[in-house]
């Protein structure tokens, strides 16, 4: 053995294998205490080296799992752009197409008129003409024939106003319905001072309108209108007649509504209707807004539908 290349590591340590002196032993197989610790201390070296290769091969994962990730982001990012583009494209659409809708309804919407609901005074009435004449103590008193006095709902006690013909007026009451014979003195004397009267042969009523204060300034024979007042109310809901409608299951107004420019059938219960304006009990609040067509003959209103307001 060439003593020059020899290598006491090339030897396996048996010294704990048998009981050997190592006095007794070459001088190169003797293992030194250094031979020893390196001996000890090279799988921890190994160790270290794996623990090191693991560590570069977890980052490695590490980069490649935060690439993914990245990567990941990135297309989220895409997709959410181009999903944020495609709903600003399907709303500019939408809106479009509304606008588009809107402008076809006001084209196609009809024109009416605008009133509201409000609270007020409402008496319907009968005007007559009629005839002054003196009573026994010399008062002066309105009279006028009347046939359909029943039908225009006449009757004692109601109240009256008695206008001349330079347009002064009196309160009054009726105080007497009274059925004279055709050609009766009475009758032919105001028929005969007011020939444009319609009267019927069969029968004619005499109405008296007794004034409840003094009158100057007329004498007898004076003609004067008689407005007889049949119904009458007070902080009663008035829209105007031509708002007011009728049909197979009612009566009825078309409700508008400011926000959709629409219109909605609402049915209601009506009080006085002077053929100007009509009291409503029921189905209308104070301030509710009401819709009636400019031509009531051409124009046809829906439930729901979109309409103009003219002034």
């Amino acid at each position: 053995m060439d003593k020059n290349n020899f290598d006491k590591n090339d030897y396996p340590d048996i010294s704990g294998i048998f009981d050997i002196d190592e006095s007794t032993l070459p001088k190169e197989l003797i293992v030194t205490e250094k031979q020893k610790k390196d001996r000890r201390r090279k799988p921890i070296l190994i160790s270290e080296d794996k623990e090191k290769q693991f560590e570069k091969e977890r980052e490695k994962q590490l980069k490649a799992a935060q690439k993914k990730q990245r990567k990941k982001e990135q297309t989220k990012k895409k997709i959410k752009k181009t999903g944020i583009a495609s709903l600003i494209g399907v709303l500019i659409i939408l809106a479009a197409v509304f606008s588009l809708k809107s402008f076809i309804d006001t084209k196609k919407a009809p024109d009416v008129m605008l009133s509201t609901a409000q609270t007020g005074e409402i008496s319907v009435s009968h005007l007559s003409h009629a005839l002054m004449l003196l009573s026994d103590t010399g008062s002066l008193y309105a009279a006028f024939v009347d046939n359909d006095f029943d039908l225009h709902s006449i009757e004692n006690g109601l109240s009256a106003i008695i206008t001349s013909a330079d347009e002064r007026q009196f309160v009054a009451h009726i105080q007497a319905i009274r059925s004279e014979e055709p050609g009766s003195e009475i009758t032919s004397r105001i028929q005969a001072m007011l020939p444009n009267g319609i009267y019927s042969s069969a029968s004619n009523y005499v109405i008296y309108a007794v004034p409840t204060q003094s009158i100057t300034g007329m004498n007898e024979n004076d003609t004067v209108t008689v407005e007889t007042v049949i119904d009458y109310a007070t902080n009663a809901l008035i829209i105007p007649s031509a708002a007011f409608f009728s049909d197979e299951n009612g009566d009825f107004v078309w409700k508008y509504s400011s926000l959709t420019k629409r219109i909605k059938k609402v049915y209601v219960t009506a009080g006085i209707n002077n053929g100007a304006n009509v009291q409503i009990t029921e189905g209308l609040k104070k301030n509710d807004s009401v819709v009636y067509p400019e031509n009531i003959e051409a124009a046809t209103l829906s439930d729901n539908q979109k309409v103009n307001i003219v002034q």
